[in-house]
């Protein structure tokens, strides 16, 4: 240890990691019990608080929250007033684009994907298997499909949309083999997949319009309830690096020495306009029936 002393630097803190821990805990039951909306909560070491993330949009639902929150003294920040929103890169009241099953094409993760109407957009994540069958799949974030329109069984047609189109892509439908890679100046590999676990930590993602960005990592664990009132645990916060429409951007660590390959580390899934961006690790995503493919 004596060797190192010098390297080392210590900061008096104001709060244990008991008491952050037991303020994290408190401060989701007063989120549950007084029917808080779109509250997202992080333990974050570095400024040895419980930091809120609202919208002001939701004061009115969150006031008695707001309230009983402010006493256990967290830091409260809330995302900018006017969400930007994307304009169509088409005409709206266009036809729906027509499926073209006989052409091939490849889709890259961080490419963008839109649905019939150009009314949703997101970005390609990357591309799975499954172990029960050999059809590979993209993956991108669960949100996308949402809004419609809905096939007649229920299901969601996604169109690509590549870096630098200014219209709508071809149908997802009948593809060439798959290409393993992330969309970057030129493809980048995907390796494999790694879990990060040290706040600090440099990421980069490709995502449809912002192209590849990188920041750092400023919390893990955080804790979102939704709309709904939906809980959602073990996701990590991340200085912002995207925009509306790249939810599903795969997101990896930088490593230089290892370019142009890459390990996947979680997938873009929001985040706060001009502050913040959310990542879904990826221990969330790969399960044991889903398996990520890699060239």
């Amino acid at each position: 240890m004596k060797p190192y002393l010098d390297l080392l630097s210590f900061i008096q803190v104001k709060n244990s990691l008991y008491d952050l821990n037991s303020t994290f805990e408190d401060l989701t039951t007063l989120a549950k019990e007084d029917n808080a909306i779109n509250v997202l909560l992080s333990n974050e070491y570095k400024v040895n608080n419980i930091v809120i993330s609202l919208s002001h949009t939701d004061d009115v639902q969150n006031k008695e929250f707001i309230a009983d929150a402010i006493k256990l003294n967290p830091i409260i920040i809330y995302d900018e007033p006017e969400i930007e929103v994307m304009k169509n890169h088409s005409n709206p009241k266009a036809p729906p684009v027509p499926p073209a099953p006989q052409i091939e094409t490849v889709v890259l993760g961080g490419e963008g994907i839109h649905n019939s109407d150009f009314s949703a957009y997101c970005t390609a994540g990357f591309w799975v298997g499954s172990r029960t069958n050999s059809t590979p799949y993209l993956m991108t974030a669960g949100h996308c499909s949402r809004i419609g329109p809905f096939n007649p069984d229920g299901t969601f047609d996604f169109y690509h949309f590549p870096w630098g189109s200014s219209g709508g892509g071809l149908l997802i439908g009948s593809m060439a083999p798959p290409n393993w890679s992330v969309a970057i100046a030129d493809m980048l590999r995907i390796y494999g997949t790694v879990e990060l676990d040290t706040a600090g930590s440099l990421v980069c993602k490709s995502g449809y319009r912002t192209h590849n960005t990188c920041s750092e990592i400023v919390a893990f664990g955080v804790r979102v309830i939704n709309l709904r009132g939906n809980e959602f645990n073990g996701i990590i916060k991340i200085k912002e690096f995207a925009l509306q429409g790249e939810s599903g951007a795969p997101v990896f660590p930088f490593v230089e020495e290892m370019l142009p390959g890459i390990f996947i580390m979680g997938m873009l899934t929001g985040g706060i306009i001009g502050k913040f961006s959310y990542v879904a690790p990826i221990g969330k995503l790969i399960t044991d029936d889903i398996y990520i493919l890699t060239g």
